[in-house]
């Protein structure tokens, strides 16, 4: 597969594509390898990444025409994948018009930029409304609702089917969300008041029929529903010395870690603006905990890590661990 691949970019160095003859050769090679890679590789792994290889340089050239019917989420993955890796440069949001590629273009560029712009937001929300005093996360904010209203802000140059683009594009970013901060953070967080006062889109149907119906309430045994009771036993005890402030609960018994780190987690979840929980909260983009495992040849320690962007309590003998920057925290 490499060696196709060099093979094309030094043709397509070598001969002058600005000629239509040879510029036709190179397109009906590029479509043979996209419709027959079975003739070139043999192992199907590779034989859908000499696909993805020749749709890419189709996009990349805007030859999409001579393809009868491509995948439409092939499609939209290579868009994904120039907007992010490469220097492929093209306005795509500022057109006049939009032919049936050039819509899945715009889809995979509000895409990249929705997923940039979420980073950045999550880096720096927590679960209360002070979010929106910083300059920054308010910008990014604003941002991110400008490409959520893209559609509907043009919907002209998508004729009837804006709405369904439009529909796809929030339920897509909610799933982002749900999967960067989780569902119950999510809903929790854009159901704030001031969140849905200053952005609409968040609040009214006639906005978004996708935001304005998520509802968010505060349920004490989401996390133990699914254990058995004495697991629930232990996740209530720790819940309730970790809510007094009580950070050296931890016996060292290695049974109680799932129940112990789960009563964190619960916590850390539904902190909002009506309730500051005492103890230590880690705010950075991964946090980590360490404990010690019993080892014949000597203690070890053991690394777990949690969901990017969360704020979670973190506790081991009443220390508090900071291993980017190599810092401890002493109760």
């Amino acid at each position: 597969i490499y060696f196709i691949r060099d093979l094309l970019h030094a043709v397509k160095s070598i001969e002058h594509m600005e000629e239509s003859n040879n510029q036709k050769i190179f397109q009906g090679v590029i479509q043979t390898l996209f419709d027959e890679p079975q003739h070139f590789i043999e192992l199907s792994l590779w034989k859908h990444l000499l696909k993805f290889q020749s749709l890419e340089i189709l996009v990349r050239n805007q030859w999409l025409h001579i393809l009868k019917s491509p995948a439409f989420i092939d499609v939209v993955r290579v868009y994904e994948k120039l907007f992010v890796d490469t220097d492929f440069k093209i306005n795509v949001l500022g057109q006049e018009s939009y032919d049936a590629n050039q819509k899945i273009a715009v889809v995979s560029k509000l895409k990249v930029r929705l997923t940039k712009h979420m980073y950045l937001f999550f880096e720096n929300a927590i679960m209360t409304e002070e979010v929106l005093k910083k300059d920054k996360t308010r910008s990014i904010c604003y941002n991110i609702c400008e490409d959520l209203l893209y559609f509907g802000n043009n919907r002209e140059k998508f004729g009837n089917s804006w709405k369904e683009y439009e529909h796809h594009l929030h339920q897509w970013f909610l799933r982002e969300c749900y999967m960067l901060k989780d569902v119950n953070w999510t809903k929790q967080f854009f159901t704030q008041q001031l969140i849905r006062q200053q952005f609409p889109i968040f609040a009214h149907k006639e906005v978004s029929n996708v935001f304005s119906q998520l509802q968010w309430q505060r349920s004490k045994d989401q996390f133990t529903q699914s254990f058995n009771e004495t697991f629930r036993e232990r996740y209530n005890y720790f819940k309730e010395k970790l809510t007094a402030g009580n950070c050296s609960c931890y016996s060292e018994d290695k049974q109680d870690i799932p129940p112990l780190l789960t009563a964190a987690l619960s916590m850390s979840s539904s902190v909002s603006q009506f309730k500051k929980l005492p103890g230590y909260v880690l705010k950075q983009t991964c946090t980590y905990i360490v404990y010690v495992m019993d080892n014949p040849r000597g203690n070890k320690p053991v690394f777990m890590s949690f969901a990017q962007n969360r704020d979670i309590h973190i506790f081991t003998k009443s220390k508090f661990h900071k291993f980017k920057s190599g810092a401890s925290i002493c109760k």
